[in-house]
């Protein structure tokens, strides 16, 4: 989910198809258990997963490692306030930062 768009979109026809399944996918777990309309979770969604690949995007083409996690841990913070959680706990916060950075 977090290979360069540029080269996801350069890939044929199979890297944007898998990209666009396994966003779907993302964004239809975000989506469950939420209380508004069924349009307005599933934007909601979107816009966390969005947040999240973009997040890693620039994590992933950063040298800096300190801004790589400042990025990752920001992305949590702000992708879980997007899903209506206020606060998150510091050590879900860097787990969940450290396997973002895993899964790639």
């Amino acid at each position: 989910m977090v290979a360069l768009p540029c080269d996801v979109g350069r890939s044929g026809e199979s890297a944007p198809s898998a990209f666009a399944t396994a966003f779907k996918a993302m964004a239809s777990v975000l989506e469950r258990g939420g209380s508004s309309t069924e349009h307005r979770r599933r934007a909601a969604a979107q816009a966390v997963a969005a947040v999240c690949v973009k997040g890693m995007v620039g994590a992933r083409a950063s040298a800096d490692r300190t801004l790589a996690d400042e990025l990752r841990e920001a992305c949590v913070n702000v992708a879980s306030r997007m899903a209506g959680r206020d606060k998150v706990h510091p050590t879900t916060q860097k787990t969940c930062a450290r396997h973002l950075e895993q899964d790639c």
